[in-house]
């Protein structure tokens, strides 16, 4: 099992990194997933605490959905934030600021 879990991560990693063309900035974008989830968990046991809610199929569902939701933002981010680095010139804190803008 967590074999499999490795070969995902690299495959993911590799994918991102083409996509990119640089090995770096997928150590932008991978973390994203575990704060998300620790996020998402904090939110279900704050939940919890007023109304219950099993940790049922719809609830998987919802986490899935929110995993695809915050990497496709940081791959947004960070494609934006190439965009402004290469094409516009711009240093790279006010390249992050106007990517974030956007």
């Amino acid at each position: 099992m967590k074999f499999n879990l490795l070969i995902a991560i690299i495959v993911v990693y590799l994918v991102i990194a083409v996509l990119f063309e640089s090995f770096l900035f997928p150590f932008i974008i991978l973390p994203s997933v575990p704060l998300a989830m620790t996020g998402g968990i904090g939110g279900l046991a704050a939940l919890n605490l007023y109304v219950f809610q099993a940790l049922d199929m719809l609830t998987i569902l919802g986490f899935v959905i929110l995993i695809g939701i915050v990497v496709k933002n940081a791959i947004l981010l960070v494609d934006q934030t190439l965009y402004y680095l290469r094409s516009e010139g711009l240093a790279p804190a006010e390249a992050i600021q106007a990517a974030t803008r956007t």
